[in-house]
């Protein structure tokens, strides 16, 4: 959310929201209550278009958003709002709104956005997903990515290029044509 400066008093503007032609989130100073409608927010507060207003001066206040000098426009000849030629945002008095529309702002409140929804048990477990391993070897963890194997042990890159020594204690390999074309598959890979 975008939090906005004040052009007359410098310090940040609290959302709004106001009821025109549907719900419309303005930005409201603290102090001066003064409004900052961005563009055609206007509009849509009052329920019409005010095209085409009277230009006027420059006024001595910075859009803030664009931080460039407001134009001190008339809308209806009479009624003196600052708008920022670059974005289209204009900054007026609750009163000077009032005029312009002929009824108050009337401000609404908006109900909190629910909950998101809770994830629906299916009675199957996740699997967890496995990002690391620790090496048969050298006993320290690596990223899956950089596993190997010797002789059946999971070793990181560095110890599968070294000489294995030994055998593994927990691993047989039996006489099992199975285990030993997925040994050779596995060997293949990481060499």
């Amino acid at each position: 959310m975008r939090v906005i400066d004040c052009p007359a008093c410098a310090i940040p503007m609290q959302p709004f929201f106001a009821e025109g032609r549907g719900r419309v989130e303005l930005d409201r100073c603290p102090k001066c209550t003064r409004l900052w409608f961005d563009v055609k927010e206007l509009e849509a507060a009052a329920g019409e278009k005010f095209l085409p207003r009277l230009k006027g001066a420059a006024a001595t206040r910075s859009c803030p958003v664009d931080k460039v000098l407001l134009d001190t426009n008339l809308i209806r000849g009479d009624v003196p709002i600052e708008e920022c030629g670059l974005c289209g945002g204009a900054l007026l008095d609750g009163q000077d709104f009032e005029q312009i529309s002929g009824k108050p702002l009337r401000q609404v409140m908006v109900k909190p956005p629910p909950p998101p929804p809770k994830p629906k048990r299916t009675g199957t477990k996740e699997v967890p997903k496995v990002i690391e391993f620790a090496c048969e070897r050298c006993r320290q963890r690596f990223p899956i990515s950089e596993a190997g194997n010797i002789n059946g042990a999971t070793v990181c890159r560095e110890c599968s290029l070294k000489p294995w020594p030994n055998q593994p204690t927990w691993y047989s390999r039996g006489d099992d044509p199975l285990t030993h074309l997925l040994d050779s598959i596995v060997d293949g890979l990481f060499r």
